[in-house]
């Protein structure tokens, strides 16, 4: 049965007829220009950088959803057929996962934007209007509230990608003997590995525009970006740990089997010895202690990935440090 693939929360937003990718496009484009301009006609204070990131930025994260949950929906392909006997249970599966992760049509989900919007428009009243002019501010704070719901959404991603990492590791994997390198193991891991440099860079993008913003970076700015500091790394834990966790689950699964093998070959010894026996029993306990010394190693890729996840963390956490240590002025817009 070919499962039906879950549109995300803003494919649903945008019409058939219009090309995805290129709206986000030209409504970031005009998005920008359009704030230059008012700011311009209302002789405010303007910042290039600030606005270049989070207008740009932000506004072109829906196509790198869009991206995630059709590659996640691709997965599910590729691993159908070993974690699920029934299609059934395997669609309800995907279907559950990709409505939590991609297309906020849980509670939880809802709950977790909402706990975020309410917390952001707190600290935008905290801080104040950048703004003198009143209309300008009032524009400001719609176009935040739109911004800001489109980036909320990866946090609620990362999260939910974290549980259904860990929902999908405590199902046994059915691999072939000895396949512990099933291509489906690393697509898993290679997913959330891509997904985890994509957080880094959407972090360091974060990091350079908060120091670019009408408020500078202070502690109210500095207190959101520890918090979700974690993130990055954490995809990278997540994705690594969580990865050995599926294939250890599949060296468990042969061994039980192994194990059921030993145990009727050594009732039947119990009833008659016979050599036949005696070598069949000596060949199941080698198998299973070749399973059982089989070594899970890192590969190439994870290493390349970890590198660049790491390296985009410290320099968006030094850059961090060092404004809220108070060196001001020196990435302003």
């Amino acid at each position: 049965m070919e499962t039906t693939y879950i549109e995300s929360t803003f494919e649903k937003l945008i019409p058939n007829k219009l090309p995805y990718n290129i709206f986000w496009v030209i409504l970031s484009v005009l998005t920008y220009c359009i704030s230059e301009l008012i700011l311009f006609l209302f002789h405010e204070d303007r910042y290039f950088v600030f606005q270049l990131l989070i207008i740009g930025g932000v506004l072109t994260w829906p196509i790198f959803y869009r991206i995630y949950s059709k590659k996640f929906y691709d997965l599910f392909k590729d691993i159908k057929a070993i974690f699920w006997e029934n299609d059934n249970d395997a669609n309800e599966w995907y279907v559950n996962n990709s409505k939590r992760i991609f297309a906020l049509n849980t509670i939880v989900s809802k709950l977790l934007v909402l706990l975020l919007m309410v917390l952001g428009i707190l600290t935008l009243i905290y801080l104040g209007l950048p703004f003198n002019n009143t209309s300008v501010n009032v524009m400001a704070v719609i176009g935040f509230l739109v911004i800001y719901f489109i980036a909320i959404n990866s946090v609620n991603i990362m999260v939910q990608m974290f549980i259904t990492l860990y929902k999908l590791s405590e199902l046994v994997p059915k691999v072939g003997f000895y396949r512990y390198s099933h291509p489906a193991f690393l697509k898993i891991k290679k997913l959330y590995l891509e997904f985890g440099v994509v957080t880094s860079i959407i972090y360091f993008g974060l990091v350079l525009s908060f120091n670019c913003s009408p408020y500078n970076m202070n502690l109210v700015l500095l207190a959101w970006l520890s918090s979700i500091a974690i993130l990055p790394l954490g995809m990278y834990v997540c994705a690594s740990l969580l990865s050995k966790k599926i294939i250890l689950k599949a060296r468990e699964y042969q061994t039980d089997k192994i194990d059921s093998k030993i145990e009727s070959q050594y009732k039947k010894l119990e009833k008659e010895a016979d050599m036949d026996d005696i070598i069949k029993l000596k060949n199941y306990m080698d198998i299973k202690n070749n399973l059982l010394k089989y070594q899970i190693t890192q590969n190439k890729i994870n290493s390349i990935f970890a590198l660049i996840i790491a390296f985009i963390s410290l320099v968006s956490q030094i850059i961090t440090i060092i404004k809220g240590l108070g060196i001001k002025g020196v990435f302003r817009g």
